[in-house]
């Protein structure tokens, strides 16, 4: 008898890969929203400085900025979670339909 994850499992673990491919696109696009938002000057070069109720979050949005360059190694995971919850959802409608 072996042991086989059960689609509960499986969905879960596709949930945390989804979120850790995504993470880096997500983040550029959070860092470049607020910067935005505030009037912020936002680059890859240098942080500036980015006012938020008193406090200077330059350096966080710079960073947040910065990791975009892991998204170049997570993006074909990105797009291979992407693909496979729409196989999912195929896959459900498919069943519910039939």
């Amino acid at each position: 008898m072996s042991w086989a994850p059960g689609p509960g499992l499986m969905r879960w673990a596709l949930a945390v890969v989804t979120l850790l491919a995504w993470s880096p696109i997500l983040s550029v696009l959070t860092a470049a929203a607020l910067a935005d938002v505030l009037g912020c000057r936002l680059n890859e070069g240098t942080p500036h400085p980015c006012l938020l109720a008193g406090q200077d979050i330059g350096g966080t949005l710079y960073a947040m900025f910065v990791l975009g360059w892991l998204g170049l190694l997570t993006f074909p995971f990105a797009l291979g979670t992407a693909l496979a919850w729409a196989v999912l959802a195929g896959r459900a409608l498919w069943r519910r339909f039939r």
